[in-house]
């Protein structure tokens, strides 16, 4: 009986572990989607909008900070996967999404100069509010 309980224990000491680190490395997927994005649009501000299509693509293809977020896309979309063999994308999904919408708004603030109005920031409270509902077990 010992023997079970002990095996028992060590099981969920085992899964508490595991599941730690994927919450971790789902962090780490949201944190690196979301500066994607941010570098991304940093990329666009400085091709110019009005410019005919092929020279805005010339333009991005050739800037650096396109392909640092590219890059950031692929580690983004690795860490992600991981999650994803380890976490029901019903529950990953929502989070990794609603989550990535609140960090870039924020983020957008101090690395773009956006703003953000109280019904924005009223969003924001309600996407956490979602994600806490949707993480509950």
């Amino acid at each position: 009986m010992r023997e079970r309980e002990a095996a028992t224990g060590a099981a969920e000491t085992e899964a508490t572990a595991l599941d730690s680190k994927v919450w971790l490395v789902l962090t780490l997927a949201i944190i690196l989607n979301s500066a994607a994005n941010i570098l991304l649009k940093d990329a666009m501000n400085h091709t110019g909008i009005d410019r005919h299509v092929t020279a805005m693509a010339l333009s991005i293809i050739t800037s650096p900070v396109a392909w640092v977020a590219v890059a950031t896309y692929i580690l983004a979309m690795s860490t992600y996967a991981y999650v994803l063999g380890r976490m029901n994308l019903s529950k990953a999904y929502p989070i990794l999404t609603s989550l990535g919408v609140a960090v870039v708004a924020v983020a957008s603030l101090g690395f773009l100069g956006e703003s953000l109005t109280l019904i924005h920031w009223a969003g924001i409270v309600a996407i956490f509010i979602g994600v806490w509902l949707v993480a509950r077990e």
